[in-house]
């Protein structure tokens, strides 16, 4: 027998348009912005903080960090992985990753590329399970996963991981409409999941669940008792074994998040942690943010000229193609059609953006600020990230209406046709982004770089501090610490988070040292129970001088007698000629170029040979910049041109370090390097 199957029908009867769809999503976008596996989404400072974190709960599991709560960074501060987020949701794709031998910035990339995946994918799930099409829920979950503000936010790789969100609301929807018990646990499970992954999106997907319950009370079962006896129905249809599963998994994730909120709050209780109500209405929804894709080279002129403060927060124009169906969607569920699901997810869009908007100085959104925690989530304009599911919802209902007319009037092909049509058209929006990227090979250099400070030998105990001149971003200093400490297993003053520990903690410029950081600490301390031994840790602290600008706020005398045990004269030559003198530095620490007192110099001068007494302190006028800094075991030549004397008689040259203004490295210890000379 003869099967006569044309080809466009066998392609949807096989299932493959969520196939098709997905390598749209990477073609499109995933693979552009991370620049074909060359490079990582976003700038050198956001998405290396997150490889930092991720990197952390790594080593944690591995054995190699002793405190999840306490990374290396902001040392001796404790409590600092709950300044920002933590990836307790995310970090396993990551872990799997290291542990299969990869690098942390292609470990990363598996995490970023599986985070976007899974969020296809899981919509896609949800809009079959709410009986859409192949089309219309590949497209929704497009939408959701790759859609324009989702390309604008790929920045922002923390939020990447929102797979739950739709799994969620599809639990709410089965528990609401069909009236299963143990969805309510599914539900549970999946809210938690989300939080794990992050906190943000978890506080807006209980908004949009808040949002969609409303919604359901208003549009969608108003026979109350009749719901009741469903539910109580489903425990003795449902099998126990399905309840153990659904109950034990979303107890143990909601004892992670009340565990993981319980150290949140406690330790934002302790450093005193809040947002200013200012600065999250800075973030909340425009009008304009609606329109606003400045990263777009189709759209980027829609709100050009206008000024939207925290612009680069405010992308959240979904697209003139997939908002074209977005509105269609809308008119589908006013006509009546989807009147339960599209009434639902109207309404619940129109909440999220009607409560957070923000008009004229005034915004309902006002009103939970006065909630303990809310002003923590400060970038609220990210809600369009949630916002995107009841959008997908719609999107899908559009595109099921419009297959259902054309599959009407021209069959399959009509729905080929349409199908077509809404690749094209993704694929233009999404093709003309302007992805924020870095390439890897950044991510290495400045890596090896940092590393490259290092002196050959130190104490491993000792606690780095990669200090900044005021022309680096002070950002990207503070994160090479953060990596290198971590690569080292070595503590580090160093750290960059979403909160800084104290007020007074974050001071940069041209030569600023480490000891305002642990007088900071000192200040801190007083308050609280315990004591601790600055003293011990400023031995400890090992400079890495990153652009040339040492940063020790002063040089001990101890220090000065041990640092340099020698100065060599190597060379003499000839009338006014030059001299070779060797500085080598025995110590275990760095010698620097210059401190917050002054700079470092090298001085000489030729007096009388008077039978070893050289203890007058008059001649020492010559000067030349140290061109430290010098690594512990390391030495340095130099070239010097003294002015000899015109009377005949014997002579010593004697070499010196000074701290000017501070100390002559001769009166603390140091033996001055010496050459006889003789005047014929």
């Amino acid at each position: 027998m003869r099967m006569n199957i044309a080809f466009p029908d066998l392609l949807m009867r096989r299932h493959s348009l969520w196939l098709l769809f997905f390598l749209l999503a990477l073609v499109a976008s995933i693979l552009p912005a991370t620049g074909w596996l060359t490079a990582i989404p976003g700038d050198l400072g956001d998405a290396r903080f997150n490889s930092v974190i991720l990197e952390h709960v790594y080593q944690y599991l591995t054995g190699h960090a002793p405190s999840l709560w306490s990374p290396t960074f902001f040392y001796p501060f404790e409590g600092a992985l709950a300044f920002s987020d933590n990836h307790f949701g995310s970090f396993l794709s990551y872990a799997l990753a290291r542990g299969l031998g990869l690098t942390r910035e292609s470990a990363y990339l598996v995490w970023f590329i599986l985070g976007s995946s899974l969020n296809f994918f899981s919509m896609y799930y949800v809009l079959r399970k709410f009986g859409f099409s192949q089309l219309a829920s590949a497209f929704g979950a497009l939408i959701f996963a790759v859609g324009l503000p989702t390309a604008f936010k790929s920045a922002h790789a923390q939020l990447v991981y929102r797979f739950a969100v739709p799994l969620a609301l599809l639990s709410f929807w089965r528990f609401f409409r069909q009236g299963r018990a143990v969805d309510i646990f599914w539900l549970a499970f999946w809210a938690s999941w989300q939080f794990l992954c992050s906190i943000y999106i978890g506080v807006f997907l209980f908004y949009l669940l808040l949002a969609s319950f409303i919604g359901w009370c208003l549009f969608g079962r108003r026979d109350w008792h009749c719901w009741l006896m469903r539910l109580q129905a489903s425990w003795r249809f449902t099998s126990l074994r399905q309840y153990l599963i659904a109950s034990v998994l979303s107890l143990t994730f909601c004892v992670a998040v009340l565990w993981m909120l319980y150290q949140y709050m406690s330790i934002g209780g302790i450093y005193g942690f809040e947002r200013s109500p200012s600065e999250v209405r800075l973030m909340l929804p425009r009008l304009h943010s609606y329109l606003h894709a400045p990263l777009s080279l189709l759209y980027s002129s829609f709100t050009h000229g206008v000024s939207i403060p925290m612009g680069h927060e405010h992308q959240m124009f979904i697209g003139l193609f997939a908002g074209a169906f977005l509105i269609a969607g809308m008119v589908c569920v006013l006509r009546g059609q989807y009147p339960a699901l599209g009434r639902v997810s109207l309404f619940s869009l129109a909440a999220l953006i009607g409560g957070t908007l923000y008009v004229h100085g005034q915004s309902l959104y006002n009103l939970l600020l006065y909630i303990p925690g809310i002003s923590s989530i400060r970038a609220v304009s990210r809600i369009v990230l949630v916002m995107l599911v009841p959008a997908s919802v719609l999107v899908a209902i559009a595109t099921e209406n419009s297959s259902s007319l054309l599959r009407k009037y021209f069959q399959v092909k009509g729905v080929v046709f349409l199908g077509v049509v809404i690749a094209v058209g993704c694929f233009v929006e999404l093709f003309f982004v302007n992805y924020y990227k870095t390439p890897i090979s950044a991510w290495e250099s400045r890596r090896d770089q940092t590393a490259t400070l290092m002196p050959q030998s130190y104490d491993p105990e000792a606690i780095i501090y990669v200090s900044g001149d005021g022309v680096s971003s002070e950002v990207l200093l503070e994160l090479d610490g953060m990596i290198l400490a971590q690569e080292r297993g070595l503590k580090t003053l160093n750290g960059y988070s979403g909160n800084v520990p104290v007020k007074g903690w974050e001071i940069h410029g041209p030569c600023v040292g480490f000891t305002h950081r642990l007088d900071s600490f000192k200040r801190f301390a007083r308050t609280q129970e315990g004591s601790f031994d600055i003293g011990s840790v400023k031995k400890r602290v090992l400079v890495l001088d990153a652009l040339g600008c040492e940063t020790l706020d002063e040089i001990p005398h101890a220090l000065a007698r041990d640092i340099v045990k020698a100065l060599e004269v190597l060379v003499f030559s000839g009338v006014n000629g030059e001299v070779n003198v060797r500085i080598t530095n025995t110590s275990r620490e760095t010698l620097p170029r210059r401190t917050l007192q002054g700079p470092i110099r090298l001085s000489w001068r030729i007096i009388p040979d008077q039978c070893g007494d050289y203890s007058e302190i008059i001649g020492w006028d010559p000067r030349m910049d140290f061109p430290g800094p010098l690594a512990a075991g390391h030495s340095i030549d130099l070239r010097i041109s003294p002015e000899l004397p015109t009377q005949q008689g014997s002579y010593v040259l004697q070499v010196s370090l000074v701290h000017e203004g501070v100390f002559w490295f001769h009166d603390v210890g140091l033996q001055p390097g010496m050459l006889k000379i003789d005047i014929d």
